[in-house]
């Protein structure tokens, strides 16, 4: 075998390069297609064998105008079916046959339609992308923005199916979302009976959820803070409830206040505190005239300074009465021993201690003798709760010829300056104050161990023993039928 010369192996190298090279201009797409997503590209070297525009005859035998004709009608054949690639194709393959300065700039005009196309393309693959990103994540309204806008596009039928979910899944995102704010806002504002009616509405959140998509973090976030809240609003309630039941509402409002819970508790705190102001007046700070000269007993007039509290607006009723007894199993009044009981009128038959009872029972306190009467008669030293004048038509007092108790509140007129009802007639009530002169007052006749001070009079009184000021010393033990009570709170700290 003879080897070949330098000339002869640089003339085959030449002829290889040559071939390549022609391969290489005849044959790829445009260079920055191919480059950046071949994928978006039909796979040419397959498109060459089964290109349907290619001729079946060997054109390499034609004639050059011949094969340049060929070429030329294939791509606009190719062009009118909108094959953008084989056009392109086949126009090259024509110019590699002869130049047309016409056809070079056609085919220059469609490598920059070819180039927009691609650019096209490549954005609606990136907001594709960015879209599934969001979708997976759990962003929905990002996902959506970006279906819509490659939707704006070019209108395929699966964006409108993405963008139909992403609706459905934002619409049942609202929905939940709607639902925790509910129970969260229940929490917030106190009402936590009905955060726990809630409670099987928030069940629903994940068993509605599409198991195909994920959960948005803010919903799945605001689930747990929700859930978290209400098992420790669970664990309380039973401890709550029938307190509230029992209308004990000061003593919860103390008990709140002192319980540490890791869960918002202003909002019942108010609530609560709502009901027990509602039932009671404010005495605000300041001073006033105690005692008269009318009787030894209530000398010697004196101007006293109080800090502000809270009084009953009425006597303690029936109803509440009969609430403390089912709680505690605390003895009957003995004026339930001898008829039917009126739940508005006032509890009486009850003793000093039995009235002691209940206030500790509702978280209240007896008032004393300096606060009953300064709630009694105001700052001005007036006789009776309205004025100087006795009155019969505002108090059940004897002249009334009643005969009985009355339901509380029953005479408006005779309210006091601060709205405090009854203090005159009707019953009596218990003050918290061991019977005792005033300082510098007569010392009585009589000591008397165990006493304590009832005031106001009763429906068996006249208008002599019914100023705000008497006094009346009585047994803590006995259970006149004719004696009841009020309660009174010192301001709670918040």
């Amino acid at each position: 075998m003879s080897i070949l010369s330098n000339t002869q192996l640089n003339s085959i190298v030449a002829l290889v390069f040559c071939c390549i090279t022609l391969s290489y201009i005849v044959l790829q797409p445009p260079g920055l297609l191919w480059k950046q997503n071949p994928d978006l590209i039909v796979d040419w070297s397959n498109s060459v064998a089964s290109n349907p525009y290619l001729p079946s005859e060997n054109l390499a035998q034609a004639p050059d105008s011949d094969l340049f004709s060929k070429y030329r009608a294939l791509g606009e054949t190719a062009e009118e079916q909108g094959n953008l690639n084989a056009a392109i194709r086949a126009y090259r393959w024509a110019l590699t046959v002869r130049s047309d300065p016409i056809l070079v700039a056609r085919l220059q005009k469609l490598l920059q339609a070819q180039e927009q196309k691609y650019r096209e393309e490549t954005q609606w693959l990136e907001l594709w992308q960015k879209a599934e990103q969001m979708e997976d994540a759990g962003q929905y309204t990002q996902a959506l923005s970006y279906y819509e806008t490659l939707a704006s596009l070019k209108n395929l039928e699966v964006v409108e199916r993405k963008i139909s979910q992403m609706r459905t899944i934002l619409a049942l995102s609202q929905k939940h979302q709607k639902i925790l704010k509910q129970a969260q806002d229940y929490i917030q504002d106190g009402h936590w009976g009905q955060a726990l009616k809630a409670q099987s509405k928030l069940q629903k959140i994940h068993t509605d959820w599409p198991n195909e998509f994920k959960q948005p973090n803010e919903l799945e976030d605001l689930f747990a803070t929700v859930q978290q809240q209400l098992a420790i609003v669970k664990e309380a309630w039973p401890s709550i409830k029938p307190l509230l039941d029992q209308k004990r509402y000061a003593y919860l409002h103390k008990l709140l206040m002192n319980w540490e819970l890791p869960i918002p508790k202003q909002g019942l705190i108010r609530l609560i505190q709502k009901h027990w102001q509602a039932e009671m007046v404010w005495i605000s700070e300041g001073t006033f005239t105690m005692g008269s000269t009318l009787d030894p007993d209530e000398e010697p007039t004196q101007i006293r300074k109080l800090h502000g509290y809270y009084i009953d607006r009425t006597e303690v009723t029936n109803e509440q009465y009969r609430l403390f007894i089912k709680d505690t199993g605390h003895p009957i009044p003995v004026s339930w021993e001898t008829g039917p009981i009126q739940e508005k009128w006032p509890v009486h038959g009850v003793s000093w201690e039995d009235a002691q009872a209940f206030a500790a029972w509702i978280g209240k306190r007896l008032p004393t003798e300096i606060e009953w009467e300064k709630a009694a008669r105001g700052s001005d030293g007036r006789i009776y709760p309205w004025g100087n004048h006795f009155e019969p038509g505002f108090c059940n007092s004897i002249e009334a010829k009643i005969n009985q108790c009355t339901p509380v509140a029953q005479y408006p007129l005779g309210n006091s300056p601060y709205g405090c009802c009854d203090m005159i007639g009707n019953v009596l009530e218990w003050t918290a104050d061991v019977y005792a002169p005033y300082p510098g007052g007569r010392e009585p006749r009589l000591v008397r161990p165990d006493y304590r001070v009832a005031r106001g009079g009763s429906w068996y009184y006249s208008k002599d023993s019914l100023r705000v000021t008497n006094r009346y010393p009585l047994p803590q033990k006995i259970r006149l039928v004719a004696i009841g009570f009020r309660c009174a709170l010192d301001p709670i700290q918040e």
